[in-house]
């Protein structure tokens, strides 16, 4: 070997193990729809996760930056985006962040068996004049804001699949800091319908009683963690990468994952590198539905030229494959230079 070459060889190790900086970033958190009533608790479990990931990876330091609203969330990231190392928020709080900066969604939230949620919209139980989505044409909404300017694009193709605009439709729109604040809010009487995760306890513990829904939205992705490119060296990536999908198989990542009220972190189809912003808007899991056929076990007297059959009693379902469907070519657009 060449003098100097093991010095060179030395050096290549270092710099593909090596973080880009060796001084403290930030994890920017922003997570309106998690199932904590608190702050507090918020703050307890995401910092959990922070000393989980820390203790695992040497390097990986980063303070904890956790923000309720959208507008501070975003302005602490346009204030100093190359201090952010990981950011942990709802799918499309991604859709904004500009793609030169480098971050790519690499896990995802499991829950109850599944990586996806539904945003249910709820009116009170005492309000009969309205029972289907149609009738909500001029009322008022509120919703949590989960990004900027794709915030009524997320909402009509994503979360209402086409069926209305909301701008349009209601007669205002409101947003809210989070889901508890949202279904407070319907159920104070303060607007008349509000869109919020399913999984959110509080709707829960109202359901059937004081609240109802009128409206479920197609699968949506659970929150994400985005890493910025580079930001670790590939031994360190490699490292993370195994302690995340091992997380429940220790005490302390059981210990994490019960903080957040998760199954687990599921890794999230490699988009190549890149933020692959398709990948966020489609379900995560396996495209196959299950189709339920009903045979009735009879026909009523009038059958001949009548479409009306008696209760079903035999059913068999058939799997299919479902393609991809191509997200909104707006929600595709990125924003290339800060506000």
């Amino acid at each position: 070997m060449r003098p100097g070459t093991a010095g060179a060889y030395l050096l290549a190790s270092l710099l593909l193990t090596a973080p880009l900086s060796a001084a403290p970033g930030a994890l920017l958190v922003h997570l309106p729809s998690v199932p904590l009533e608190s702050s507090t608790r918020l703050a307890t479990a995401v910092t959990a996760l922070r000393d989980y990931m820390s203790a695992e990876v040497p390097g990986f330091v980063v303070d904890v930056k956790i923000f309720r609203r959208w507008e501070d969330a975003d302005a602490f990231y346009q204030k100093d985006p190359s201090a952010i190392v990981a950011v942990l928020s709802e799918a499309s709080f991604l859709f904004d962040l500009p793609a030169e900066e480098g971050f790519v969604p690499v896990w995802r939230f499991y829950r109850e068996g599944s990586e996806t949620y539904r945003q249910v919209l709820v009116v009170r139980t005492e309000d009969q004049a309205l029972s289907a989505l149609g009738d909500l044409r001029g009322h008022s909404l509120q919703y949590v804001k989960t990004t900027g300017g794709h915030t009524l694009s997320f909402l009509a193709r994503a979360v209402f699949a086409g069926e209305v605009s909301p701008q349009d439709w209601f007669g205002s729109l409101e947003a809210a800091p989070d889901d508890f604040s949202a279904v407070a809010s319907v159920l104070h009487g303060q607007v008349d319908a509000a869109l919020v995760a399913d999984y959110n306890p509080l709707l829960r513990s109202q359901l059937g009683d004081k609240l109802r829904t009128l409206f479920t939205s197609p699968p949506l992705s659970l929150p994400v963690i985005a890493l910025r490119s580079q930001a670790l060296g590939a031994q360190q990536r490699a490292t993370l990468d195994q302690a995340m999908a091992t997380i429940g198989e220790n005490a302390e990542g059981r210990k994490v994952l019960e903080e957040l009220g998760l199954d687990g972190l599921r890794p999230i189809e490699d988009g190549g590198g890149r933020f692959d912003r398709e990948a966020l808007l489609r379900i995560p899991s396996v495209q196959k539905k299950t189709m339920e056929i009903a045979l009735p076990s009879s026909l009523p007297a009038n059958a001949a030229g009548s479409s009306e059959l008696t209760p079903a009693d035999v059913t068999f379902s058939l799997a299919l494959e479902l393609p991809e469907i191509a997200p909104a070519t707006e929600l595709s657009s990125v924003r290339k230079t800060p506000r």
